[in-house]
């Protein structure tokens, strides 16, 4: 090492080369080049505050790229739908901020969770997001730290998150709705959406309001489903994401609906009932979809 080149430690004793960080003295060894070594792979550690890990140790960072491999691959095998994947997403991005990545899952303590309640508490627009979306949150956290203890993949013991990520009660969640206007949609004005519809979104609105059928139940509908339904007058439909049953007995005007669907649909090699303009099922696009954007604009007008 040339003389005028600046050491990145210090010589203590004239035999241990340091380095004081946040004000505490940290000792690397006596050989200079296995020190300056030492020192930076520890570094992100104790600039952080935390105790260096034995090396192989499995942290935040190997535990958030584990459990998003794990769900995009029950997203590819259709056992999880991509807008949870989203969310999960989501969480795994707070859960890097609030606790640093490099941190091994074995010092994890009751403060990082604590701070991490804090975090899946904020919003990006508003402060503080509802107690139902914290629970969201809140539930999705708990399902990445059990995914860690689970057949002692990261960890063979519980980690100390009971109490910060418990959730909000159920009484709280009482007091905010009663702080909450009423979102309550007269039947004139559900007729005065239907009248205003296209025979599409007609149909689409009628499934929603006739069976409770939700956008992604009425996304995924498909073609021979809607003309036994039509045949019979009732719409027998497994949800695709529960496989539960349902057995829905058809008003009039929702048959006569979905008839007019059937009739214009395109020919398409695509199943479901109901495409998008580009021909694409509306089950392939993004949350914030199609149908709720037509739903709010029909309702505004």
């Amino acid at each position: 090492m040339s003389g005028n080149k600046k050491r990145v430690l210090t010589l203590k004793g004239g035999k241990y080369w340091v380095k004081k960080i946040n004000g505490k003295i940290h000792h690397f060894g006596t050989d200079y080049d296995e020190s300056v070594k030492k020192y930076l792979s520890e570094k992100p550690y104790l600039d952080a505050g935390l105790t260096s890990p034995d090396k192989g140790a499995k942290t935040i960072k190997d535990l958030l790229n584990s459990f998003l491999s794990d769900r995009m691959e029950k997203v590819s095998n259709g056992q999880l739908v991509k807008r949870t994947y989203d969310d999960y997403q989501e969480v795994c991005d707070i859960i890097a901020k609030a606790i640093n990545k490099n941190t091994a899952i074995e010092f994890l303590a009751v403060e990082h969770f604590d701070k991490l309640r804090v975090e899946l508490g904020k919003g990006k627009i508003q402060k503080t997001i509802s107690p139902k979306k914290l629970n969201q949150r809140l539930g999705y956290a708990r399902s990445i730290f059990n995914y860690a203890t689970t057949d002692n993949r990261f960890i063979d013991r519980q980690l100390p998150c009971k109490s910060a990520l418990q959730c909000v009660s159920k009484r709280e969640l009482r007091r905010y709705q009663s702080t909450r206007p009423k979102r309550l949609i007269t039947a004139l004005e559900l007729n005065s959406v239907i009248e205003r519809s296209s025979p599409k979104y007609k149909t689409i609105f009628l499934l929603a309001i006739n069976g409770g059928m939700n956008n992604s139940d009425v996304s995924k509908l498909s073609v021979d489903e809607a003309e036994k339904a039509i045949e019979s007058g009732v719409l027998e439909y497994a949800r695709r994401k529960t496989f539960v049953e349902r057995v829905i007995p058809l008003w009039p005007e929702t048959v006569d609906s979905m008839k007019t669907t059937v009739a214009d649909r395109m020919n398409s090699p695509e199943p479901n009932l109901l495409l998008s303009k580009n021909g694409r099922p509306y089950s392939a696009y993004k949350r914030g979809d199609m149908m709720s954007q037509e739903f709010y604009n029909k309702l505004k007008a």
